[in-house]
């Protein structure tokens, strides 16, 4: 099975709701990442794409969402948290404002990377849909990463390769 297939597969079952759609999103987002990496397409890319005359809506997307995104993700992280209260406002608050930095910069590349990779000819419309989207992701990963640490990261990845391997199994 192809590659493109496989993952229109794994959307399938996200749409079927036998796979969360964090891990089909963060799987795809590796997927494309690895594989532009691999073969140095990366190389020849622009390092941030935004198509013309949407600049200016693109960036106030990203700024909004840079505030938004790990506020929106730190409350749903703090409603999963195993921690005290006071523990968690001391410990998520410092790594959210780093989130803020960080989520803009990340998600743009990443956008990007999978924009000129996978779908050169997007419409700008669905550009900008899209881009909120990926920006959530991106921060809630960021964020979860800033907080649980890199350990746990690898960790979720891992346990994604997992399912993948699964997935594949049961084709």
């Amino acid at each position: 099975m192809s590659k493109q297939s496989s993952i229109i597969y794994e959307g399938l079952l996200v749409a079927l709701g036998r796979e969360s759609p964090s891990k089909f999103f963060i799987s795809v987002i590796l997927f494309v990442i690895g594989d532009t990496l691999l073969t140095k397409e990366v190389l020849s890319m622009d390092l941030i794409y935004i198509p013309a005359d949407y600049q200016l809506v693109v960036v106030i997307i990203m700024a909004v969402l840079s505030i938004f995104g790990p506020i929106v993700s730190g409350l749903f992280m703090k409603g999963e948290s195993k921690h005290k209260f006071d523990e968690w406002e001391s410990k998520y608050t410092a790594s959210m404002i780093i989130d803020m930095l960080l989520t803009p910069s990340i998600s743009i590349i990443v956008y990007s990377i999978i924009i000129q990779k996978w779908i050169p000819d997007i419409d700008a419309v669905a550009y900008i849909i899209l881009l909120p989207i990926l920006m959530l992701a991106v921060s809630f990963y960021t964020l979860k990463g800033l907080n649980e640490g890199a350990k746990a990261l690898v960790e979720g990845i891992r346990n994604l390769k997992g399912d993948i391997e699964q997935i594949n199994e049961l084709k």
